[in-house]
């Protein structure tokens, strides 16, 4: 868990002076959620996955919390496209850091429009200024998608951990 969710949080936030606002798609095993919280900064924490089985699944196997008690977490389950056409509109343009925790092809092929895939709205909730994505990315060169996303794109390998996908953020 710390060598994969630790640093998939500490990197990112790295270009983040002050994270106050932080959403993440995917990832209902709460570990990247766990090392948000660590941030005293932190004012809200969007979580958006698939269903609560997720989340009570990793409670029980792996001991980890959905920190439903906590005031700062906010828990949207259901299909991803759905969950994004239905969010507050004043949450885009609003996150300090926004990750997408799913394979890319996943990301790419869920369609929230017809135009948008997942992996195309994901950006539009980061600060227009501020707003760090990361990401999964499964493509040595990277996709099409993660080019045109960013002014800077940062690939980094974890070299130590079982691969599931190629593995960098």
């Amino acid at each position: 868990r710390a060598h994969y969710h630790e640093s998939v949080v500490q990197v990112a936030l790295q270009y983040v002076k002050e994270p106050k606002r932080v959403a993440y798609i995917g990832g209902g095993d709460n570990m990247v959620l766990a090392e948000l919280l660590k941030y005293p900064s932190i004012a809200l924490v969007v979580g958006m996955d698939l269903d609560q089985q997720v989340c009570r699944s990793s409670f029980k196997y792996f001991g980890t919390t959905p920190a439903y008690h906590d005031e700062r977490v906010e828990w949207w389950f259901g299909n991803g496209a759905n969950t994004l056409q239905h969010i507050p509109s004043d949450y885009f343009g609003s996150f300090d850091w926004v990750r997408v925790d799913l394979l890319t092809e996943v990301a790419e092929g869920i369609k929230v429009t017809a135009d948008l895939s997942l992996a195309d709205v994901a950006p539009l909730l980061l600060n227009p200024n501020t707003g760090v994505l990361a990401r999964n990315e499964d493509y040595a060169d990277k996709s099409q998608v993660t080019t045109r996303m960013a002014q800077r794109v940062v690939m980094y390998d974890y070299w130590d951990f079982p691969r599931l996908c190629r593995g960098s953020m």
